[in-house]
């Protein structure tokens, strides 16, 4: 009992010894209590960002196995992407959690004219307090984007609106406000932060009054 396997893909495997591997699990939680720590809204992170503070174990394959030890040994929570230590993260009620996810279902039934975080919390009746707070973990998570104060926007129209301009713009060359307004079905009062978030991050640069893919357009998409 004192070595223990790990599964590795392609049919490989790893013996350790389970001292060795006792203190990697120890290892991996100081970096994932650390992780929630310095980011209390969120309840998981990339797997294969932890993945990568931890090389000193070895390739990341190594890491996955580990992930899946901790998993079995009831230390860590597992998702495909997505990683957690046990006890930590937010602690929401079942009320909470309920409303959590109708919030975000509410942004992705919105498309490109989303509500403010404050048409959220008026629509709430209960646990209504707790809006703001599930918001921001929502966009913590990545679920929502914070595109401008107060307003936030469904993650999967914000690749959506990326992939969808990146094509128009190779057809036409350029897009103006207007252009995009049209394009994403929306209104000017959503249009121009858009435009304004996409130059921010990166997307997007001005040349007069039209809208070109900047340089890193491909690194700046989700």
């Amino acid at each position: 009992g004192n070595l223990q396997k790990l599964s590795l893909p392609r049919g490989r495997s790893l013996v350790a010894h389970k001292l060795a591997l006792e203190r990697s699990f120890n290892h991996v939680a100081k970096v994932l209590a650390k992780s929630h720590e310095q980011n209390p809204l969120r309840s998981s992170f990339e797997r294969s960002s932890i993945a990568s503070r931890l090389a000193w174990l070895g390739d990341e394959a190594i890491v996955e196995a580990i992930f899946e030890k901790m998993k079995a040994a009831g230390l860590v929570k597992l998702t495909d992407r997505r990683v957690s230590l046990v006890g930590h993260g937010p602690q929401l009620s079942k009320g909470e959690q309920a409303l959590y996810q109708q919030i975000v279902q509410r942004y992705h039934a919105s498309g490109f004219q989303p509500p403010s975080a404050k048409d959220v919390q008026k629509e709430t009746t209960k646990n209504r307090d707790s809006v703001p707070q599930l918001i921001a973990l929502a966009a913590a998570e990545g679920e929502l984007v914070e595109f401008a104060q107060d307003m936030y926007l469904h993650a999967d129209h914000q690749q959506q609106m990326c992939e969808t301009l990146a094509a128009q713009i190779a057809e036409r060359g350029g897009l103006t406000v207007s252009d995009i307004r049209e394009i994403l079905g929306t209104t000017r009062k959503f249009a121009v932060p858009l435009c304004e978030y996409l130059d921010r991050v990166g997307f997007t640069k001005r040349q007069g009054d039209v809208r070109v893919l900047a340089d890193n357009a491909v690194k700046a998409q989700p």
